[in-house]
């Protein structure tokens, strides 16, 4: 068992030996010859034996065992040496501990026992051991930290106060730790063993430049590899020896920061030469988010596939429909900013595009079968068979109706037949119309014809004609001949069946302007032709007029 001395003992044994001759006080090395039940004989060479109580042996000793022993008396009146085991333990523990102090060298300590104002701790000279005081304001950590210390824990320190006068050894885990830091560099690299690992990190037992350890670092879990891990223990496990670069050093709050993965280079230097903007790479899915996929193209470099580059298809709600967690992707670079450390990549962009396979396929006035997907104010969009979805507008469900709201034609779910206008690839879009499976009946109504149709309207700048459902003409004020003193009210009547000429027809703005005036004039030439186009008319020009006026 070793031998454990308290403080006030060790101090006040000294002054039993002060030297009175030239030997006394002298360790030497003593040859054990006898062991009763109270005391162990030495054999020192001397004319007599020396005996030493066995109190002073808190461990077993064997015949022949050569033992140091202080010399207290070289003889006394019984012609016996006077020798002390205890006294020779503690003069070596003092030489030990003056070393020590003078050397400013580290001491591991373990706590004894809490006292008033501090800890007594336990100092080991192996295999010799002896209590000194730790006082709380010398030991690292918060209140609360310093009250969950418990016996047996082992801590380091050094001798800030040795003085055999007052009987004291005061040691400090603060100046170990300050003097650590002093000899600590940042940006240095040091040595470590895991200790402790946490949900956020491991902390490391560090070794300084004499390779004394006990002063702890925190290597945070972002600082283990630039690769993203889900934790510490997919790469470090409690034991591992390791080099970390010390990267910050808070002398006020006594804390290291370490890093493992500052050890490699940047992954993202050069990463445009390895990652040039189109080209193909590969990654695995990382994870996956309401906006896109993460994904490692090699490991502490990501980039990001935006919802939108997963598919041609453009109603995705979650990514996950498309890839999984842990998938091999191919993808095309689309962007890499070495700054910000961000790549944007493209999944869609190495696959077919629909968009042009719809163009080939659906050249302008194809009809194709589709499913309503979905209704806005401004249209309906229509699933195509390839998958991907067209648009009708608002305006092209119906030639003659002003339509409202899409719902009026269709409804989702609905398979309808529509015409393919127009493929526009380099937009993702495809116009689709209703109204484009009948002919426009705008077309067939062109200038110079003369059409007949029933008054729908009238109002102070002329007359609306109905010319078939849902199309119609009208007729301005200035193309009507009004007797003196009349109106349009008074001339015409709603239902009224009339005749005019087409002057001008706007199919884009769906309007067809007519004339009265220029078809009555036609009227009376093609009359005035009838009456004096052949030789044999006897028709006088006054009868053409009296006729006139009686139509009238």
């Amino acid at each position: 068992m070793e031998e454990k001395f308290p403080i006030t003992e060790t101090m006040s044994s000294f002054d039993d030996f002060a030297p009175k001759e030239l030997n006394e006080g002298e360790i030497v090395y003593a040859r054990v010859v006898g062991i009763t039940t109270k005391d162990v004989i030495v054999d020192l060479g001397l004319k007599a034996e020396g005996i030493i109580p066995r109190e002073e042996f808190n461990h077993p000793v064997s015949l022949n065992e050569e033992i140091p022993v202080l010399v207290k008396k070289k003889e006394t009146s019984d012609g016996r040496p006077q020798v002390s085991y205890r006294l020779a333990q503690l003069t070596k523990i003092w030489e030990e501990l003056t070393r020590v102090f003078h050397q400013n060298s580290n001491l591991e300590a373990s706590i004894s026992r809490k006292i008033k104002g501090g800890f007594l701790v336990t100092l080991r000279f192996n295999p010799l051991e002896i209590e000194a005081f730790l006082p709380a304001g010398e030991i690292i950590g918060t209140y609360n930290e310093i009250n969950r210390i418990t016996a047996g824990e082992k801590i380091k320190v050094k001798i800030i106060e040795l003085t055999q006068k007052n009987k004291n050894v005061v040691v400090s885990e603060k100046k170990y730790f300050d003097d650590f830091l002093k000899n600590l560099k940042e940006n240095g690299i040091i040595k470590g063993k895991v200790i402790k690992i946490t949900n956020f990190g491991a902390f490391l037992d560090l070794e300084d430049a004499t390779g004394y350890s006990g002063i702890r670092g925190l290597l945070h879990i972002s600082d283990i590899s630039w690769s993203k891990i889900e934790k510490v223990e997919d790469i470090l496990k409690l034991g591992d020896e390791i080099k970390v670069k010390v990267t910050k050093v808070d002398h006020q709050k006594k804390q290291i920061s370490l890093s493992l993965k500052e050890l490699t280079a940047h992954p993202w230097e050069d990463v445009e030469k390895k990652y040039p903007v189109g080209s193909i790479v590969s990654g695995k899915v990382t994870s996956l988010t309401k906006f896109g996929v993460f994904v490692e193209l090699e490991p502490g470099v990501e980039g990001l596939v935006h919802i939108s580059e997963l598919s041609w298809l453009g109603n995705i709600k979650e990514p996950g429909e498309i890839v999984k967690l842990g998938e091999i992707l191919r993808l095309q670079v689309l962007l890499v900013d070495r700054e910000k450390e961000k790549i944007s990549l493209s999944l869609r962009k190495t696959l077919s595009n629909p968009w042009e396979e719809a163009k080939i396929k659906y050249p302008s006035g194809t009809r194709v079968f589709g499913e309503v997907t979905h209704l806005t104010p401004f249209g309906a969009f229509v699933k195509l068979p390839i998958g991907i979805e067209g648009l009708i507008h608002i305006s092209d469900f119906s030639w003659t109706k002003k339509v409202k709201h899409p719902r009026e034609f269709v409804k989702v779910g609905e398979q309808v037949e529509t015409v393919v206008l127009e493929v526009i690839p380099e937009k993702e879009k495809i116009v689709l119309s209703l109204k484009w499976l009948t002919p426009d009946p705008y077309a067939k109504y062109q200038p110079a014809m003369n059409i007949q149709g029933k008054v729908s309207g009238i109002n102070d700048f002329g007359i609306f004609v109905e010319l078939e459902p849902g199309i119609e003409g009208m007729i301005h004020y200035s193309e009507i001949t009004l007797p003196k003193g009349k109106n349009l009210k008074e001339i015409f009547k709603i239902g009224e069946i009339v005749t005019a000429k087409i002057i001008r027809v706007s199919p884009a703005e769906r309007k067809i302007s007519l004339s009265l005036k220029r078809y009555e004039k036609e009227k009376e030439w093609q009359e005035m032709s009838r009456y004096i186009g052949g030789e044999n008319n006897k028709i006088t020009l006054g009868e053409i007029i009296q006729d006139k006026e009686n139509k009238k």
